[in-house]
């Protein structure tokens, strides 16, 4: 049972953090549902539906309800294609993304379907197999889903959209290879993005480019520390940009800002040369060399001229 007001019953008061849902359902209550008051006073210990097991089977049941109206409607559009990946979530589990895009009458429609623990798809208990995620066991999970759970025609799907890593492409073992094998009319269509994003990485053997792109790594970590951050936000009037580590296309904001400040970035280190902690003024000393080369400087258009058109 859930406390409404003082009214409840003293075996109640125990509960100190209730949490989202039942803090929603006493807002609920106090903005006048006298129906939903006289059940949780009321009603039986066992007949409250509001633990978190009851919770999470309701959930359960609307994920369900949604699933079956997305599938309804490919039943009518009988077409449609799949996307999905795998990632390793915050709590260490294998979790697979699965979507389905289809024509709902003249609109492109695209639902998400849900998340799977591919270990407990494919082993479930068993303590004596290795648990290990091949391209032919994600390929058999998503046509465990979609063709022997749901009952959708392998036969209409026409589209498998995945990343470029070898689990899923690789002509012997892949995933697509595997899903391909009974949804024998789908064409593979990989994440450009995800392309690009590599084709960039491996390109960026140029010696001038990766020059660059260290210069603007030391400087932005230069630039971390208070007093000098202050002496930054002082003539930028606001803070640079770090480089991502792992994904290329979010690198465009950082070079963006980087080219668009480039004056007010000298100017602070001019400034900082002139200091007395002379680990700082060094420092500041041979950066200030390094982003006032004409080598550095075209290299730095040329990356926001490569990024602006990748980020589109």
């Amino acid at each position: 049972m859930v406390v409404i007001d003082d009214e409840c019953t003293e075996k109640n008061s125990s509960i100190v953090n209730e949490g989202n849902f039942r803090e929603l359902l006493k807002f609920r209550v106090n903005s006048g549902d006298d129906i939903l008051k006289e059940h949780l006073k009321e009603a039986a210990e066992n007949a409250t539906y509001i633990s978190p097991m009851t919770q999470n089977q309701l959930i359960e049941c609307c994920g369900e309800v949604v699933r079956q109206k997305i599938f309804a409607k490919i039943e009518i559009s009988k077409l449609y294609s799949i996307s999905f990946d795998e990632t390793t979530d915050l709590s260490h589990k294998s979790q697979m993304t699965l979507l389905v895009r289809f024509i709902d009458g003249t609109v492109i429609r695209d639902y998400f379907l849900g998340f799977n623990d591919l270990h407990d798809l494919n082993y479930g208990t068993d303590s004596v197999s290795e648990p290990t995620l091949t391209g032919e066991v994600i390929g058999k999970s998503v046509l465990t889903i979609l063709v022997e759970d749901q009952r959708l025609n392998p036969l209409h799907c026409v589209g498998i959209g995945t990343d470029g890593c070898s689990v899923m492409s690789s002509i012997l073992k892949g995933a697509v290879v595997e899903i391909q094998k009974v949804c024998v009319n789908s064409v593979w269509s990989p994440c450009y993005n995800h392309a690009l994003n590599l084709t960039l990485s491996k390109t960026s053997q140029v010696q001038a480019i990766r020059n660059c792109m260290g210069t603007i790594g030391e400087v932005v970590n230069f630039f971390i520390y208070p007093k000098r951050n202050h002496v930054l936000r002082q003539h930028l009037g606001h803070q640079l940009v770090s480089l991502c580590e792992t994904r290329w296309v979010e690198r465009h904001d950082s070079i963006l800002v980087f080219l668009e400040g480039l004056e007010s970035i000298i100017t602070a280190l001019e400034i900082i040369v002139d200091w007395n902690d002379r680990a700082t003024t060094t420092k500041a000393s041979s950066l200030l060399t390094s982003i006032t080369t004409c080598e550095f400087i075209v290299a730095l258009h040329t990356l926001a001229d490569v990024f602006h058109t990748q980020s589109f």
